[in-house]
């Protein structure tokens, strides 16, 4: 299969492009890690395939509008706020 039919085809069944994916699912593995672990920085953005934490940083206000510090920090309130008043 050549390249151009190989895109059109992941385009076609995904909405996105091999690239589009590959990001969506590195972001989605750092949201993860910063919800659930207290890995630095760093640390995420070398998991999760980032040269380094300034391009994971960048990368990931273009993609939540928040740095992943900012991001860690709002959903820890978040949390705190939902279990000081259970529903």
């Amino acid at each position: 299969m050549n390249e151009r039919r190989l895109l059109r085809a992941f385009h076609r069944h995904l909405g996105m492009t091999p690239t589009d994916y590959l990001r969506e699912q590195r972001m989605r593995a750092a949201r993860r890690l910063l919800d659930e672990t207290t890995l630095s920085i760093t640390a995420i953005a070398a998991e999760v395939g980032f040269s380094s934490a300034a391009n994971f940083t960048t990368a990931f206000r273009g993609h939540m509008g928040h740095t992943p510090s900012d991001y860690r920090r709002l959903n820890k309130q978040k949390k705190t706020t939902r279990s000081a008043f259970p529903a």
